[in-house]
């Protein structure tokens, strides 16, 4: 044995149990305006680990089949096997894209908007989710053509041309972002995050994902 080292003998555990390493803190970022909490693993039952994890691999694995509405049943299928054998394989990456990155708050807001706007037209949530997530604009896009229609049947007929689908997006889609930039920024306020706008984010991302040799010309 090396000079310094410990040797602990830990306690045999019930069968179908196994030692794991698992971080002391896990800090999550909850929605609905909680914002950051971190949550003690140890102080946890067996029964509460054993049930998140087991949450968490169904919502990752599940997010592997997010093809988009044009995917067939197996590609979908195709998909969540491809993202459970990654995680068993651990070439799963969290945080950098897919199936546990964690999204901003402006995104966050700017889905549950465009969600309300979408129910509020008469669309089923459980057929719209899905779309939303995908794309908010795109799924917006649903909403500026029913209004556009709505507009269109008030206007006289030589203005009817006018009032196309796109026209009334242009108008209602920058509205929406700046509506929920708003919301976001008070929500990271009340949490405690200072607040940093999508231009600075994805300006810091590219110099951060440039070559070394690049980042030093920059400078």
């Amino acid at each position: 044995m090396a000079k310094n080292e410990t040797t602990i003998t830990l306690p045999i555990l019930s069968e179908g149990r196994v030692y794991v390493s698992m971080a002391t803190d896990l800090a999550v970022l909850l929605g609905c305006g909680v914002g950051p909490r971190t949550f003690h693993p140890a102080d946890h039952t067996d029964a509460i680990r054993d049930g998140t994890y087991a949450y968490g691999l169904r919502q990752c694995g599940g997010d592997g089949g997010a093809k988009g509405a044009e995917a067939t049943d197996a590609d979908k299928k195709a998909g969540v096997i491809a993202r459970c054998d990654a995680i068993d394989a651990g070439t799963h990456t969290y945080g950098a894209g897919g199936g546990g990155a964690s999204l901003s708050t402006l995104v966050v807001v700017l889905r549950e908007n465009v969600l309300m706007e979408l129910v509020a037209i008469g669309k089923k949530k459980v057929d719209v989710i899905k779309a939303v997530t995908a794309s908010p604009e795109n799924a917006f896009l649903m909403v500026s053509k029913t209004k556009a229609d709505s507009m269109r049947a008030e206007v006289a007929d030589k203005d009817k041309p006018l009032v196309t689908t796109e026209a009334v997006h242009a108008v209602l889609w920058p509205q929406m972002e700046k509506d929920a930039e708003d919301e976001a920024d008070r929500r990271d306020k009340a949490a405690g995050v200072v607040p940093v706008s999508q231009a600075t984010r994805d300006a810091i991302l590219a110099l951060a994902t440039k070559p070394a040799a690049d980042q030093k010309d920059a400078a």
